[in-house]
């Protein structure tokens, strides 16, 4: 009885229509608390933002974009180091691999 309660209340509040509507509603999902029916009001009464307009750009239109020179100012000035040897790992070319067959380059 207390879930009619609170639907006569909605509809003192919010007015018959919108309560019809949201009980039919809430009848088509067998959702039959108040909560529910009060959830779908302030659902229908919230204001949905404007949709702004759609802005469809064709392909040629993209590839005319121009766009500034990246600033590369935060990354150091890389040219002047030299280059490492092929398969070098911080500095030490090819040690990983020569260990792993067994080849070892140091004192025995």
């Amino acid at each position: 009885m207390a879930h009619v309660h609170k639907i006569l209340a909605l509809v003192e509040i919010h007015g018959e229509e919108p309560v019809l509507r949201a009980m039919q509603d809430a009848l088509a999902f067998e959702a039959f608390s108040s909560e529910y029916i009060a959830h779908l009001i302030a659902a229908r009464s919230r204001q949905l933002p404007e949709a702004a307009p759609l802005v469809l750009m064709r392909r040629q239109d993209v590839l005319e974009l121009e766009l500034p020179p990246a600033d590369l100012s935060a990354y150091p000035d890389l040219s002047a180091c030299p280059e490492p040897p092929i398969g070098a790992v911080d500095g030490e070319a090819n040690e990983g691999i020569d260990e792993a067959e067994g080849n070892t380059h140091g004192d025995d």
